[in-house]
């Protein structure tokens, strides 16, 4: 029997060059002298494999655009990293987000700079590598929204591929998804509550998971909600609701949600219960929160989450 792990082709259009910022009080209107800065490279493509080799139960390679500055920033960590990433490079530069964490009241603010499409070109470039080495992979993530100004034509065209080739799709991405969905087929769809209420229109969390299965050929929904209870709905009909324990402290929670979706792919593809899948792709979100560094978090941690994770079936 092989030991070899499934893998996954993630599209993480959109990275980001990111900066840290700690202070112990952080105030509106006022000058604000950090405690400490870290820097590293992030954006949902990034943090998605980087949290995918902390589980260390699927391959990853990522697939993104880079320019200028930041790319080089982005490039040369990500090298350090060892991570597995085919880059493309573009004209256009990076990004850079800068988190602010207050120490006094245990809060988050995010800046995130502006991100320009790549070029027509550079895109082609990507969609005939990822056209090649389909093939190769077992699924394929598409990674946080496209940078303004880039045609959604480009996840359809990943969606429609992966269809065609038979690949497991996970999409972490709401806004313009539409057409993707049209495309996708096995497919699982990871967001909040607040990006299922403006997706669907419907603010009751129960009815927006049933509409939205019923126009889609999705196999399951996941949806997170930070601290408070998360959400599982399958094609079969059920749907599961998930406690999670609160954590004692909050270090960094960007790159939760990034966490979670490579831990839930990784797990499906290793044939994992979809509820349990989600169960410790929650667990390993929270883990992460418990980290500076965004989509890095301790497998051990995770684990001692989970097994406090009440799952209820409420349909």
């Amino acid at each position: 029997m092989s030991n070899k792990k499934p893998s996954i082709l993630a599209i993480g259009a959109n990275p980001a060059w990111q900066k840290v910022l700690q202070f112990e009080n952080l105030q509106h209107n006022q000058v604000n002298r950090a405690a400490a800065l870290w820097s590293f490279a992030s954006g949902k493509g990034v943090n998605f494999t980087r949290a995918g080799r902390c589980w260390n139960a699927a391959e990853i390679q990522l697939l993104q655009f880079v320019g200028g500055d930041n790319g080089k920033l982005l490039l040369e960590d990500l090298e350090r990293e060892q991570l597995l990433v085919k880059s493309f490079v573009s004209d256009v530069p990076s990004r850079c987000c800068i988190t602010c964490l207050s120490a006094a009241d245990n809060s988050m603010t995010e800046l995130i700079e502006p991100s320009p499409a790549p070029g027509r070109e550079t895109q082609a470039e990507a969609l005939k590598f990822f056209q090649s080495k389909l093939a190769q992979f077992d699924a394929v993530a598409l990674c946080g929204q496209l940078p303004a100004g880039m045609d959604v034509d480009f996840y359809c065209q990943c969606a429609a591929m992966a269809a065609a080739s038979g690949k497991m799709l996970l999409i972490d991405a709401w806004k313009n998804i539409a057409p993707v969905l049209e495309k996708a087929v096995d497919a699982v769809l990871k967001i909040n509550t607040d990006e299922l209420a403006a997706l669907t229109g419907i603010e009751n969390v129960l009815d927006a998971l049933r509409c939205l299965l019923q126009n889609s050929r999705l196999t399951a929904l996941a949806v997170t909600n930070g601290p408070g209870e998360a959400k599982l709905a399958l094609r079969s009909g059920e749907i599961f609701s998930f406690a999670i324990p609160q954590l004692p402290q909050i270090v960094n929670p960007v790159g939760s949600g990034d966490t979670a979706s490579a831990v839930l792919l990784s797990e499906l593809l290793n044939q994992t219960a979809p509820e349990v899948a989600f169960a410790r792709a929650l667990a390993a979100a929270s883990a992460n929160c418990l980290s500076m560094k965004c989509g890095e978090f301790d497998p051990l941690q995770a684990e001692k989450i989970y097994q406090n994770i009440k799952i209820t079936q409420v349909s």
